[in-house]
């Protein structure tokens, strides 16, 4: 797969070459697998990574995320959250938020509220790209009032 492909040939020259790759090359690499749609290559460069001595980070872990969420798969998404709150890396607003949005593009509002109100209770200060995703789920499950609640604490919140 195009780019992908390339950065794994690049990296696998240099695992043969005795070369420890870093954080950052296979952080660029799973970006390359999840732009290119695969996510289970990007998912196997994360688990990976700390069989050659890197950590992921958060970036790491966003991206696979991210990508999660935009192929519609919410649950994915969040058990890669939760993955990595385990992993001991803390989740970054942009993670909460393409969980939640993950959620509402799947209809449960609920779901999205939860990963919301998660967000808070671990210290991520919600962003106003945080509160647009939890009202357009609520919006999206017909949810108006909890919309127009949420909106009204986003304005409060500044």
């Amino acid at each position: 797969c195009g780019e992908a492909g390339r950065a794994e040939h690049w990296l696998n020259r240099m695992l043969a070459r005795g070369i420890a790759p870093g954080v950052l090359t296979y952080n660029s690499l799973i970006n390359a697998c999840a732009k290119a749609g695969d996510i289970g290559k990007a998912e196997h460069w994360l688990t990976a990574m700390p069989a050659q001595g890197v950590q992921p980070d958060d970036v790491s872990y966003s991206t696979i995320i991210h990508a999660c969420g935009t192929r519609r798969d919410p649950r994915r998404a969040e058990q890669w959250l939760e993955k990595m709150s385990a992993g001991g890396v803390q989740p970054s607003a942009f993670c909460f938020n393409a969980v939640v949005q993950a959620w509402g593009r799947a209809g449960d509002a609920a779901r999205a509220a939860r990963w919301f109100a998660t967000m808070r209770g671990q210290g991520s200060q919600p962003s106003a790209a945080s509160y647009s995703a939890l009202v357009a789920a609520q919006v999206r499950a017909g949810a108006l009032a909890e919309a127009e609640a949420t909106a009204r604490e986003m304005v409060a919140a500044g």
